[in-house]
């Protein structure tokens, strides 16, 4: 066999050459993206400070918060279980925040997590709720003086440029700190507090 094959091997993959049996063992590959997305995170949490910046913080947060969730979730119980956390093909107008509570409650009543984690959810909601708004574009929707408020978008450059640097970075901080509390479990080194 081949170096590359047993590369490929390693990876999950297998040799042409080689037959399945029920015998043969399943590796598994997966990604991990959470800590590039903090790097990211922390760049603009910590060097930006136009709403620039602030835009790309509130988008890296998100990304880092459902990248760590998923990732953090699938540690704690193992690949052979992580569809029943998160599966592969979830309520499709199931909100964020919502889908995250049914999850940890899930790890709770199966004894995964100790205590229910502390997460300020009203914070990780308005930090979806704009990130919401940026990605579909409502912040770029026209408004006017005689428009009700409810239909008006939450976030205009003007809040972004209000938005306190680092703001998105703590929320996502927060959150993730408070996993590793609810588990017990000591959190990776690459996680430090955005804002000193």
């Amino acid at each position: 066999m081949s170096a590359q094959d047993k590369k490929n091997i390693v990876i999950g993959m297998r040799p042409a050459e080689v037959k399945a049996s029920v015998c043969d063992p399943i590796v598994w590959s997966s990604g991990n993206f959470a800590e590039d997305w903090y790097t990211d995170l922390l760049h603009e949490a910590r060097t930006g400070g136009d709403h620039n910046s602030r835009r790309r913080e509130i988008l890296f947060a998100a990304c880092f918060a459902e990248s760590y969730m998923f990732e953090w979730a699938r540690k704690l119980v193992g690949v052979n279980e992580i569809d029943n956390y998160f599966p592969r093909k979830p309520e499709r107008y199931q909100r964020v925040v919502r889908r995250w509570k049914d999850v940890l409650q899930k790890l709770q009543d199966a004894g995964k997590i100790i205590i229910a984690p502390k997460i300020e959810w009203d914070q990780v909601g308005r930090l979806y709720a704009f990130r919401n708004e940026l990605i579909h574009a409502r912040v770029s929707r026209p408004t006017n003086r005689s428009m009700r408020q409810e239909d008006k978008p939450l976030l205009t450059k003007d809040i972004l440029r209000e938005l306190k640097q680092g703001w998105a970075a703590s929320v996502a901080y927060e959150l993730a700190v408070s996993l590793h509390e609810a588990a017990g479990k000591p959190q990776p080194q690459f996680l430090e507090r955005p804002c000193s």
